[in-house]
Formats: C-alpha cells, structure tokens, sequence
C-alpha cells in the first residue's frame, strides 16, 4: 500500500491534522499579540495611560479595597465612590494641561542633545525607537 492510499485514521492524517492545529494556534496566537501592541499603540498616541471607561474600574477597585480595610458602610461606600471619580477626573484634567509642555521641554532637551552629537551619533540619535527617547520624571 503506497502512501496515498493509506486509510483516512493513518498517522499522515493524524500528522496533517495536528499540524492545521498548530497554525490555528499560531494565528489566534499572532492576533492576540498584535491586538494588544496596536491598543498599546493607539493610546500611546492618544497620551493615555489606561483606556478610556478604565478609571471607573480602577475607581471601583481603590474603592472596594478601602471599604475591605475600613470596613465601610454602603453610604460611605457611595460617597467616597463619588469623591474617588470627581478627583479622578480632575487629575487627568490636570495631566492634560501639564503633559503638553513637559513634552514641548523633553522635545527641546533633544534638539539640544542633537546639537551637540557628531553627525554618526546624530544619525543613531535619531533612529532610535522613539522621538522622545527620554523619559524625564515619568512622562
């Protein structure tokens, strides 16, 4: 019996079948990974550190911890739900306004280390991953 007429429970079935699984899973592996680097990436762009909807989780978790160690009521629970989100939203009001020239200073710093380096260092200067390739007090 050649090979092409093996039976259809033969180990080159078995071996076809396995090897389709291995790149169904490569590919639900490789969509995972690039999903999450492009999210990454769109809020990077966006200058946000956490998705949009995601502070009201965050808020909800600081929350359920404080009402753990404190032992809450669901009044306090509520308020202090309420008093977390209202400064949670002004924080991030307060970034907005701060992080554009704390960039403006990071992208200054980089012209002037640009000046200073020889055309070579300049060139690898400039090819490296990001045009703001420091990161001064956390920004």
């Amino acid at each position: 019996m050649s090979e092409i007429d093996l039976p259809p429970g033969s180990a080159r079935t078995a071996r076809t079948r396995a090897r389709a699984a291995l790149v169904a899973l490569a590919l639900v592996l490789c969509g995972i990974v690039i999903g999450a680097v492009g999210d990454r990436l769109l809020l990077f762009r966006r200058h946000q550190l956490i998705p949009r909807g995601a502070s009201d989780a965050s808020s909800s978790r600081i929350v359920e911890r404080l009402a753990h160690d404190l032992d809450l009521s669901s009044a306090q629970r509520a308020a202090v739900l309420e008093i977390v989100r209202r400064h949670h939203d002004h924080v991030n009001a307060l970034w907005a306004g701060v992080r554009p020239p704390v960039h403006s200073e990071m992208d200054q710093a980089h012209h002037e280390i640009d000046q200073v380096l020889t055309p070579q260092q300049r060139e690898r200067f400039r090819r490296m991953p990001h045009p703001r390739r420091f990161r001064f007090f956390g920004f």
